[in-house]
């Protein structure tokens, strides 16, 4: 049985608060000017203990292709996700201490908590709806919480109808939810107990389900038509894998290269064949051809795993091929990545 919860989350006491604001620190700080010249130049926080410091860009990381590194930021304290706001101008990083358990809604800008949902579990993950003001929490309690934002109220729960005769809802805990692009009601999820759920809002338990991947981060995606489900797995073998919604079969498994690395996350880049992936043991973020098999680019020897990482904008333009024959390479249309490994926020683009 997965461990409990002793204690019922709640809110941050205000000496907490500015306990963890005083013990946190920026400790290296490198950001690229345009063009490239591999300056160390100063960039705008709000924390309250900057230590000034640089270091070369080429601290232990392995670059594999065309990589450009827009901006590290390092910290004290470790890193376990990252999201772009809206506009993609800014980064919003979660780190792991003083954590509180508790869902929070803000306003970014004015530094103001509009409102606040305390579940008694540990909450694991959030997952908006691509079309509607809805989203969905998961957690330890093998159940997915589907909240109305706009009313600040709990519609439904998907959980197990509890027939041992049945597999129609997760056994432990959840870490992956992903909404199919295609349609207002169906959703998928995975996490601890090896195995990835389907639901439809219409109905009370998981509709179908497929074995052998376990999640331990974000790594379930949609391909643009809703018909293929990206898998990224942590455990050493079929890390990567396309499957068919529909019939729930799979289609292929992606090797690569020959590093092994246990996969936490993984993207499709939409309009093309493209995946981002990243994951531990070893510390690999890789942008991957699904159609070719092949690693296009790659960052080696991180500072840790890679437990999140966020898309961008698409700065540049895909170059036509002077050839027909050749092969139009789509690195191009990869959104600049933001991730975090260890305790450091890395913005990178390719190509």
């Amino acid at each position: 049985m997965d461990p409990q919860r002793h204690v019922v989350a709640g809110p941050m006491a205000p000496t907490s608060m500015k306990t963890a604001r005083k013990s946190f620190a920026i400790t290296n700080t490198y950001v690229r000017s345009h063009p490239a010249n591999k300056e160390i130049v100063s960039v705008h926080t709000s924390t309250p203990a900057v230590e000034k410091r640089t270091f070369n860009l080429e601290q232990n990381q392995v670059y594999q292709g065309t990589v450009n590194v827009l901006s590290i930021i390092d910290t004290n304290k470790d890193i376990m996700c990252c999201k772009y706001t809206e506009d993609t101008n800014d980064v919003a990083a979660g780190f792991t201490d003083d954590v509180n358990g508790c869902i929070k809604c803000w306003s970014y800008k004015y530094d103001q908590c509009l409102y606040t949902i305390r579940e008694k579990r540990q909450t694991l993950g959030l997952c908006y709806h691509p079309c509607h003001s809805k989203f969905v929490t998961y957690g330890d309690d093998a159940k997915l919480n589907m909240y109305d934002e706009e009313a600040q109220t709990q519609e439904r729960a998907f959980y197990s109808s509890g027939h041992r005769s049945k597999m129609d809802g997760h056994e432990s805990r959840i870490f992956a939810c992903a909404f199919n692009p295609k349609s207002h009601h169906e959703l998928i999820s995975g996490g601890w107990d090896n195995a990835v759920m389907c639901w439809d809002d219409r109905q009370p338990y998981a509709t179908r389900y497929f074995l052998g991947i376990h999640m331990c981060g974000e790594g379930l995606d949609f391909d643009k038509p809703g018909r293929q489900i990206l898998t990224c797995s942590w455990q050493e073998k079929d890390a990567i894998q396309l499957w068919d919604y529909g019939s729930c079969k799979l289609i292929e498994t992606i090797v690569p290269d020959n590093f092994s690395s246990k996969l936490y996350c993984g993207k499709m880049v939409p309009h093309t064949n493209l995946i981002v992936c990243g994951g531990s043991d070893a510390n690999i973020l890789r942008v991957v051809d699904t159609n070719m098999k092949v690693t296009e680019c790659c960052i080696r020897n991180n500072p840790g795993g890679i437990y999140a990482f966020d898309f961008g904008t698409v700065r540049r333009k895909v170059k036509k091929a002077t050839d027909s024959y050749k092969k139009i390479s789509e690195i191009g249309l990869v959104p600049r990545v933001s991730f975090v490994t260890g305790k450091r926020l890395q913005t990178v683009d390719f190509g």
